[in-house]
């Protein structure tokens, strides 16, 4: 086609709209120039030739537009859409315009507006507007036996992006810094997004780097309102420990500490009879690893207790209470060490039964030995017998309980 030497301005109908380069092009039939779709070039307003390709709004399938041939040019160019009847859209659409797409029904392709194979081979609806350095606003609606991915997202030229998405893949909001050396995402998703990884109504966030909340002028509430569980878990395997970290330990812990006051674990589940064995709440403190070698639960306190049996003696206290019974056992083999610096005092209402199968071994360093069958007033009540056959041996009922999640732990992750 030769290039004319005046101007020609005709009116057009949108065939296709599929522009994964976004270079502004579409395909629209123009009136008097034969029943066949030309190729129409998008104008804006306002671009640059910068990163990024056409930065306007190219219009849908099915618009009625003017365009224009200018003058010493061979190339239709698009000047603005008509509010006459769209017959592609009334009639049901142009089901053979698509032919001209070839492949592209077939294998996706890359779209520079959103991600990789966004570009699912249907004209569908898009546009964008950008400046040269790359940031800018973008909506699209795609669509095809395949795949749907109906977009709206605000983005920078380093890759950050707010997006809006309606697609079954991702139904929600997706913050994303874009970072090419690492993570740094929030996900909130709407009704039921169809992916394994996430669930309807959810918030997520996932760093590379560190993960901070601070609050400084009141508190912090993690509350879960009548769902289902509250999980802590570090699963981490060391791979990114500190480099010349020298004692290789600072991964993998969970750390609870207060500074200023007190730490509280509480348990308030109420007796519930509808609970297997009707059990009340529970607070379990396990190691759980059944090849462990190095075990060690250790309660221990650091302050200035004072000396002797004063005041000061009682300030720094390890309690255990039960309204009901205490049980203490070991291993087959292993002992229970108590070493006191002052004085152990035993005291029960009933008896006191001590049994070993070796010796049961009493001594005194520096003073007497003093065994009595008497009340505290010093009445006698009782006599002292010695290999009378009269004494009962020692026989501890100690049990091992296990919570709902037995010796897993958390499995969810």
């Amino acid at each position: 086609m030769q290039s004319l030497s005046y101007p020609l301005i005709a009116k057009a109908e949108v065939g296709s709209s599929f522009d994964p380069s976004r270079n502004g092009v579409i395909s629209a039939k123009i009136e008097g120039f034969g029943e066949g779709y030309q190729d129409v070039y998008c104008t804006s307003p306002w671009m640059t030739r910068g990163e990024g390709g056409f930065a306007g709004m190219i219009p849908e399938r099915g618009s009625s537009i003017l365009v224009i041939r200018p003058i010493g040019v061979a190339a239709w160019y698009f000047i603005g859409c008509l509010f006459d009847n769209e017959p592609l859209l009334t009639e049901g659409g142009p089901n053979k315009t698509l032919e001209k797409l070839g492949n592209a029904n077939r294998n996706l392709k890359d779209d520079i507006g959103g991600a990789v194979q966004a570009g699912v081979g249907h004209p569908g609806v898009g546009w964008h507007m950008q400046h040269n350095s790359g940031q800018g606003f973008g909506v699209k609606e795609q669509r095809s036996k395949k795949g749907i991915r109906n977009e709206a997202a605000m983005y920078t030229g380093t890759g950050k992006k707010v997006a809006c998405i309606d697609s079954p893949a991702i139904d929600g909001i997706i913050t994303d810094t874009g970072s090419k050396n690492g993570t740094a995402r929030t996900t909130m998703t709407a009704e039921d997004p169809k992916s394994d990884k996430l669930c309807a109504n959810m918030y997520q966030t996932e760093t590379t780097g560190p993960t901070r909340f601070f609050n400084h002028e009141s508190q912090t509430d993690i509350v879960v309102v009548d769902g289902r569980e509250m999980q802590i878990l570090n699963n981490s395997t060391g791979a990114n420990a500190p480099a010349g970290d020298p004692d290789k330990f600072h991964w993998g812990n969970v750390n609870i500490q207060s500074k200023q006051n007190d730490i509280n674990i509480f348990s308030k589940q109420p007796r519930m009879d509808a609970r297997e064995e009707g059990k009340d709440g529970r607070i379990f403190i396990e190691c759980l690893n059944p090849t462990g070698k190095e075990q060690i639960i250790q309660l221990r306190t650091l302050g200035e207790a004072g000396t002797g049996n004063n005041n000061d003696a009682e300030k720094c206290v390890i309690r255990l209470h039960s309204s009901g019974k205490v049980e203490i056992k070991t291993g087959p083999g292993f002992n229970v060490d108590i070493d006191c610096g002052g004085t152990i005092n035993m005291k029960a209402q009933q008896d006191i039964n001590l049994t070993a199968n070796g010796q049961i071994n009493l001594k005194s360093m520096e003073d007497d030995i003093n065994i009595d069958g008497a009340s505290e007033d010093g009445a006698a009540v009782g006599k002292i017998w010695l290999n009378s056959q009269h004494s009962s041996p020692a026989l501890p009922e100690i049990e091992v309980e296990e919570g709902y999640y037995k010796d897993k732990g958390i499995t969810t992750y």
